[in-house]
């Protein structure tokens, strides 16, 4: 019986725990794989292999836009200030998001600022205006 109440007891604390996390907890900007779900405010429904960014601790940022790889850097600074330099893509033609990718590559370049809420992030411009949000993938196993 003792035993009983132990473990239900652990059960109701995991559960808290796990309940609190997954409504206040933040996936970090650095090594998580974020997913492009929103640009210019336009809902987008891409595959999970397409249009994506990870931060490194390095600074650089590496993804994948349409078909093509992406590859920068990125500075951070107080107040949540984010600002990408130098994005490249490798050249591949990308006939079914080809134009998305422009797109999402030039509007890349006007983002001044992200905010990060549970496993969305959102990237904004020097006015506030949201550029694109993206939602966090679950890491490989």
């Amino acid at each position: 019986m003792k035993i009983k109440s132990i473990l239900v007891a652990l059960s109701a604390v995991m559960t808290l725990c796990v309940t609190a996390c997954s409504s206040n907890c933040d996936k970090p900007l650095v090594d998580t794989q974020w997913h492009l779900v929103e640009l210019n405010s336009q809902t987008v429904a891409l595959p999970d292999d397409t249009f994506n960014l990870i931060f490194s601790k390095d600074l650089s940022i590496g993804g994948v836009a349409a078909c093509n790889r992406l590859l920068g850097n990125y500075s951070v600074s107080e107040n949540n200030s984010l600002k990408f330099a130098t994005i490249g893509t490798t050249m591949m033609l990308c006939p079914e998001f080809g134009e998305l990718e422009n797109v999402f590559t030039v509007s890349l370049g006007s983002v001044a600022g992200y905010k990060i809420s549970g496993d969305t992030l959102t990237l904004s411009d020097g006015n506030g205006k949201t550029v694109a949000i993206f939602t966090a993938l679950a890491p490989e196993k």
